[in-house]
């Protein structure tokens, strides 16, 4: 580990040209962007080792960032069909730290964590410091958290030429700009798609309560990290990276989705629900709000099988979740009805 500082003869900039003489892959994480991002990125001598582009930053609708954003956005990936690069541009909107990650042969090998923004003077004028680190496991952990967190992914050409030709009717209508920026691009995000999550990742459906303690409608699904408990029989099948969609007892309707990030545990005082996981909480959004957005599990899954009539929605082959009702205490579904479902709540 080492710190990297603006001050010093190493500053953002130099460093992160250094790391490029042995990459091949540059995942840029940063809520600012220098309003010409090719002419920062070309100045960058090493460069052109980079093959394969990944930009993650922020895409607010009506905020005062849209007008450089879509400047930003639109040299970008000008930028990287210059240089015949694959490119990927995804938004997370809670996104305020900044790291740059490198990687060679799809490898990760180093990273920087800093306070410097991508930007001429994030880079090097403004008073900024960073880590750099070569750690594997903290590198994989950092990536993985990143990626995890993204709310939408892959924007097209045809986005942000959307995105652009709209701040610019904007800017033509409003020659003197008021203090509050309000361009509206609630309908291009609305077409920005969600990637599914990987294959790998294996989904459950899960009820929260009981017939003789049911959720109520005041009750919020918003804390970042909850435990999740499950019956006297061990759930063996539940394992790290695993989505839980929760539904609530009584209501029926969806709570949140979580991802298990411990192993599972066991509360010796607890009779009836001894067995639980850690759950990270991926829509604390929707959970502070669920009881307004009435996603009732059954519906949900009548609407997917009436556009989806041969695709099973358990993945034991059901078409129907008929084992909830029989007392289990989660369900295994299938990865696209899984997708579904979690789709539904982040489109809401």
């Amino acid at each position: 580990m080492r710190i990297i500082s603006n001050l010093q003869t190493e500053n953002h900039y130099q460093a992160i040209n250094n790391f490029l003489k042995f990459s091949d892959e540059l995942i840029i994480v940063s809520p600012y962007l220098s309003y010409d991002m090719g002419t920062l990125l070309g100045g960058l001598e090493n460069i052109d080792k980079i093959k394969e582009f990944t930009l993650i930053t922020t895409l607010v609708n009506k905020s005062d960032d849209l007008i450089s954003k879509s400047k930003s956005l639109s040299s970008f990936i000008d930028f990287c069909q210059i240089q015949e690069g694959k490119w990927k541009i995804h938004i997370n909107n809670k996104l305020h730290g900044k790291i740059y990650l490198f990687k060679n042969n799809n490898k990760i090998f180093s990273g920087i964590i800093t306070s410097a923004n991508m930007s001429d003077n994030g880079m090097r004028f403004n008073h900024e410091w960073g880590v750099a680190i070569t750690d594997l496991d903290t590198l994989t952990s950092i990536e993985n958290e990143i990626f995890s967190s993204i709310e939408k992914h892959d924007l097209t050409v045809e986005n942000i030429i959307e995105l652009y030709l709209e701040v610019d009717r904007y800017e033509q209508n409003n020659q003197t700009l008021p203090p509050k920026i309000s361009v509206d691009i609630s309908q291009i995000l609305k077409n920005i798609s969600f990637a599914p999550l990987p294959p790998d990742i294996r989904i459950f459906l899960k009820p929260i309560g009981t017939v003789e303690d049911p959720i109520l409608v005041s009750e919020r699904f918003e804390k970042p990290l909850d435990k999740l408990h499950f019956s006297k029989r061990k759930p063996v099948s539940v394992r790290k990276n695993d989505i839980l969609i929760c539904y609530g007892v009584g209501t029926t309707k969806l709570l949140s989705y979580f991802e298990v990030i411990s192993d599972i545990l066991i509360d010796e005082n607890e009779i009836r629900w001894p067995y639980y996981v850690i759950g990270k909480n991926l829509s604390t959004d929707f959970g502070k709000n669920w009881n307004n957005c009435d996603l009732y599990i059954n519906h949900l899954a009548d609407t997917f099988k009436l556009h989806n009539p041969n695709v099973p929605i358990t993945n034991v082959g059901g078409f129907t979740l008929g084992a909830l009702n029989f007392g289990a205490d989660k369900i295994r579904l299938t990865s696209e009805f899984g997708n579904y479902l979690i789709n539904t709540i982040k489109s809401v």
